[in-house]
C-alpha cells in the first residue's frame, strides 16, 4: 500500500511541456536541460510559423527536422522521439502527446502510416553535454489528393537515467512537442461530421459519471465548442441531469469520451436518453442517443464506489507513521541526553 502512495507522488510531481500553435520556434521549459527547435524546409508554406505547416502535393515527399539540444554542462541526457497524429482528450484538448487510443476508424492515413519505408516512427538517441542533433522524419503522401486537414507532432521525451528507474526517489519527466499541419491544396470547405456513437455509465475515481463517446468522422479541426448536455429518463420531458462547458477543441478523424458528471450517485436502472447540443461559432450539432443502464453495470459501479469508501485514509496512515516516527526520535533524543 506505501508502494501506491509512492506511486502517487510520483505521478504528482511528473512534469510535462508541451506547446500550442502559437509556441516559440525554440521550446524549452526550467529544468529540462533541452531544447527542441523546428528546422523549416523548403516546402514550408510560412516560415514565420513555429510549427510544420505543408501544404500536400500527391505523392510528394517531405522531410521534418527538429533539432535537439543538450543544455547541460556535465550530463549526457538519453531521448526518445516520436511521429505522432492527433487525437482528442477527454478533457476536450487536441492532443499531441503518445495516447493508447486505436487509429481511428474514419483516418484514411496516420502520419506515421507515411514514413517512407526504411524509418521507424520512434528514434531513441543520445547526446552529450552541450551538444545537437537533427531528429529527421521523411513523409511520403499517396497518390490520391489529401482532403481536409492531417494533424500531428514530433514529441519528444526525455528518458530517465536506468538507476533513477530503480529508485523510489521522485524525478521530473519532460516531453516537448513541436505540431504539424499537413493541408489539402484545395482548400474545399469542410464541416465536422458528428455522431454520438456510445453512452454508458461508469466508475471514475470511486464516482460514477456518463461517458459520452463523440467521433468526428470529418478531417477537420475545429475548437471553441460549447457543449450543453441533458439526460431525460425514457418517455419523460424532464431532464434529470444538465452539463455545460465551454472552449471545448476537436482534432480531425477523432473522438472525445465526454464526461457527464451524476453528482456523485449513479442513475437507477432503466433506459435514458442524451441529448448533446454542439455549438462552435455559427455552427449548431445536435445529437441524441437513447441508453440503457443494466443492473449489472450499476452494481458494478456501486463495489467500485464502496471500495474507494471504504479503502486505506492515507492522511490517516501518513499522520500516525509521522508521529511514531516523531516519538521514536524524541525517545533516542532523550536516552542519549540521560547517558551523558
Amino acid at each position: 500500500m506505501f508502494l501506491k502512495k509512492g506511486l502517487l507522488f510520483l505521478i504528482l510531481s511528473t512534469l510535462s511541456c508541451f506547446i500550442a500553435l502559437q509556441a516559440p520556434k525554440t521550446v524549452t521549459a526550467a529544468g529540462a536541460d533541452f531544447t527542441i527547435t523546428p528546422i523549416h524546409s523548403a516546402a514550408q508554406s510560412d516560415t514565420t510559423l513555429d510549427y510544420f505547416s505543408l501544404i500536400a502535393q500527391p505523392q510528394q515527399r517531405y522531410t521534418l527536422t527538429t533539432q535537439v539540444a543538450n543544455l547541460s554542462a556535465t550530463e549526457t541526457l538519453d531521448f526518445e522521439a516520436r511521429l505522432l497524429t492527433a487525437t482528442t482528450s477527454s478533457y476536450g484538448r487536441i492532443n499531441y502527446i503518445p495516447t493508447d487510443q486505436p487509429k481511428d476508424k474514419s483516418l484514411a492515413h496516420t502520419l506515421p502510416e507515411l514514413l517512407v519505408s526504411d524509418q521507424s516512427a520512434i528514434q531513441k538517441f543520445s547526446l552529450a553535454p552541450n551538444t545537437k542533433q537533427a531528429v529527421t522524419y521523411q513523409i511520403q503522401l499517396p497518390k490520391t489528393d489529401l482532403i481536409g486537414t492531417l494533424l500531428g507532432s514530433i514529441y519528444v521525451h526525455r528518458l530517465p537515467k536506468a538507476a533513477q528507474k530503480t529508485t523510489t526517489q521522485i524525478q521530473n519527466e519532460f516531453s516537448m512537442i513541436i505540431p504539424i499541419m499537413i493541408r489539402a491544396e484545395k482548400q474545399t470547405p469542410l464541416l465536422p461530421q458528428l455522431s454520438l456513437d456510445k453512452v454508458s455509465l461508469q466508475s471514475a475515481g470511486g464516482q460514477p459519471e456518463l461517458v459520452a463517446v463523440v467521433h468526428n468522422a470529418s478531417p477537420v479541426m475545429f475548437g471553441k465548442i460549447k457543449i450543453e448536455a441533458a439526460v431525460y429518463k425514457k418517455g419523460t420531458t424532464k431532464a434529470l441531469l444538465r452539463q455545460m462547458v465551454k472552449d471545448f477543441e476537436m482534432a480531425p478523424n477523432s473522438t472525445l469520451r465526454h464526461k457527464i458528471a451524476t453528482n456523485q450517485q449513479p442513475l437507477p436502472t432503466g433506459t435514458y436518453r442524451l441529448k448533446l447540443r454542439l455549438t462552435s461559432g455559427a455552427k449548431v450539432f445536435h445529437l441524441n442517443r437513447t441508453f440503457t443502464i443494466s443492473n449489472q453495470t450499476r452494481q458494478a459501479v456501486d463495489e467500485k464506489k464502496i471500495q474507494t469508501a471504504t479503502g486505506p485514509d492515507w492522511a490517516k496512515i501518513w499522520l500516525i507513521i509521522s508521529l511514531i516516527t516523531s516519538g521514536c526520535l524524541l525517545l533516542l533524543i532523550g536516552g542519549l541526553y540521560l547517558k551523558r
